[in-house]
């Protein structure tokens, strides 16, 4: 796969269906292993579902930024205007609720990709902060984001079906222009 080729849009109600099976599977294929059927096909019955996707679509404080190589989605961010689950000294925090890489283009630049994308994004709409949860479980999704500049904060728990289970808080304070 040729990164380079590589280009970022933003997700539309045309693409639904194809934002559903991307994040479901790339999900499935990071955390099944480590999670029973039961609490994945809750998960992602819920999560997933077509109709919440095109409800989150349609909110002011939620975008999804699809990343295509020949019109193939690689990758997946979801971006979401909220704050962090404990106290933060900044006024505009950005959540990082979702990035996701399809499982064979994964090592090949498209999570660079998407977190730039992320970044630019929190820097053009003013957010002073880039925050995110991950699995403390998810050892290179941990190495990859402490590559890209950001620092454990703290905890909370994410309940995954019925199981509850710990994440890091990751954050990252945004230059200020």
């Amino acid at each position: 796969m040729n990164v380079t080729q590589c280009w970022m849009r933003p997700a539309t109600a045309a693409d639904l269906a194809a934002v559903a099976g991307f994040a479901e599977m790339t999900f499935r294929d990071t955390y099944a292993a480590h999670n029973t059927p039961e609490d994945m096909e809750l998960y992602c019955s819920q999560a997933y579902a077509p109709q919440v996707l095109a409800a989150e679509m349609h909110q002011d404080d939620i975008l999804y930024l699809l990343a295509l190589v020949n019109d193939n989605i690689v990758g997946l961010l979801k971006l979401q205007w909220s704050q962090p689950p404990l106290p933060m000294p900044f006024d505009n925090p950005l959540q990082i609720s979702r990035i996701y890489v399809h499982p064979e283009a994964k090592g090949q630049g498209i999570g660079r990709i998407l977190m730039a994308a992320a970044k630019a994004h929190a820097a053009e709409h003013g957010h002073d902060y880039l925050w995110l949860g991950v699995w403390q479980q998810n050892e290179a999704a941990i190495a990859f984001y402490k590559k890209m500049g950001f620092a454990i904060i703290g905890t909370d728990t994410f309940t995954l079906g019925k199981d509850p289970q710990l994440d890091w808080l990751m954050g990252l304070p945004m230059p200020k222009h």
